[in-house]
This record gives structure tokens, C-alpha cells and sequence, in this order.
């Protein structure tokens, strides 16, 4: 039996000696009983909750760094709180994969790394979206998402102006995505979609609007 972000599945292995077992995950984002399925379900969060981010992903998925482990070339002191008392959730799904800040700490890159150019400020790797790498900036704590092998640049691939918009707007995110497989009809998930796109341009206007926020929110009709 296995259990995620699209509901429960049953799965018998046609070969059962060869098959792997699935890796454990840190967390999959849990739809609680404070959301309905219409347009006028709720006022979209307009700050990083912690107690949220534990009900959505479970409370050892939403990790912190103590602030002697924080890496010394992130000055942004938005980030800093962040990571320090609020957390970032490492979990696996919808299209996007978040690192386990506590085990596996911030790998940072230059910005030759990042950019192909360069700049003295550092980077610090958050995970994967969409098969691109997401990016914290050290100096002013803005969030992107770099475009994937073969994919064409991104000419703002910017996706949140601050690590703490980025945390907000996910917890909008993904709750809002593990609503989409419950409408019932078209004018439903037409609904939610709006409701998603609202609030992540309520929280953050032009990372808001980014593809990689908008890409998945128009592909499974």
C-alpha cells in the first residue's frame, strides 16, 4: 500500500524477488479538515506558519538549522529567521523535491555555478522543481529556479523575492494542489486554480506569476 500527495494506491510487483522497496520519505504534504473544495473555501496565508507547515507535511519533514550551523555567507536576515525558527519542509511531490536542511545541511554554490558568470555572493542549494535546481541567494535571500537541462532560459526565473514569501507561498501551494484531485467538475478545479494564483501573487506579485508556479496548475485537466 502506498500513500501520497495523490491518495492511496494498492501495488502488486509482477516480479516480487526483483522489486525495491520504495525509500522512506520525509514527508508528504497531508490535507487537514480546515480546507474545502470551492472558491470561497478560505483566506490564503499571508505568513510562514510552522504549526501549518507540520500539518501539511508532518513535524520531523519541517526541519531547522540552529544558528551556529547556519553557513556564515547567508546575510539575508529573513532567510536567517527561516531556517532558524520557522523551518523548511523536505518532502518529495509536486514536481518539486526540498532538501533535508538538518541532515544534509545548505550545499552552497558560486555564482559561476549558477549563472555561468560572475559574482561574489554565494548560493545555497534548496532542491529540485520541475527538474531545475532552487536557489537561495545569500545576500538578498531571494529564491529562484533555474531552468533544467535542455530547457530554455527562464528570462526571470526569479519564483520568490524572500525565503519567507517562498515558504508562504508554498504552504498556499500545496494546499491548494492536494485540493485539485478532489473537485468534481471543470468549474471546480477552475476555481482552485484561481484561488492558488491569487494568493501566490497576494504574497509575492512577480514570482507569483512564474511558470514554475503556474506550469502544473494547467496540465492535468
Amino acid at each position: 500500500m502506498l500513500a501520497g500527495i495523490g491518495g492511496l494506491a494498492m501495488v502488486t510487483p509482477g516480479e516480487p524477488d526483483t522489486c525495491k522497496q520504495p525509500e522512506p520519505p520525509y514527508g508528504s504534504a497531508l490535507l487537514g479538515h480546515f480546507v474545502l473544495v470551492d472558491n470561497n473555501a478560505q483566506d490564503f496565508w499571508e505568513e510562514p506558519d510552522r504549526t501549518l507547515l507540520e500539518e501539511l507535511f508532518e513535524p520531523q519533514a519541517v526541519q531547522r538549522l540552529a544558528a551556529t550551523e547556519l553557513p556564515p555567507g547567508l546575510l539575508d536576515e529573513d532567510a536567517r529567521h527561516i531556517l532558524r525558527e520557522v523551518g523548511l519542509p523536505a518532502f518529495t511531490g509536486a514536481e518539486m523535491s526540498l532538501v533535508a536542511v538538518a541532515e544534509q545541511g545548505l550545499t552552497e554554490l558560486t555564482a559561476e555555478e549558477v549563472w555561468g558568470d560572475g559574482g561574489s555572493s554565494p548560493y545555497y542549494l534548496l532542491g529540485t522543481w520541475l527538474d531545475g535546481r532552487i536557489v537561495l541567494h545569500g545576500d538578498s535571500g531571494a529564491v529562484h529556479r533555474l531552468p533544467a537541462e535542455g530547457e530554455e532560459d527562464d528570462s526571470d526565473p526569479q519564483v520568490a523575492a524572500s525565503l519567507g514569501q517562498f515558504v508562504t507561498m508554498l504552504q498556499n501551494y500545496i494546499s491548494g494542489r492536494c485540493l485539485l484531485p478532489m473537485a468534481s467538475s471543470r468549474t471546480e478545479r477552475e476555481d482552485v486554480r484561481d484561488e492558488i494564483e491569487d494568493s501566490l501573487t497576494a504574497i509575492d506579485e512577480g514570482g507569483g506569476a512564474s511558470r514554475a508556479w503556474t506550469y502544473a496548475l494547467h496540465d492535468n485537466d
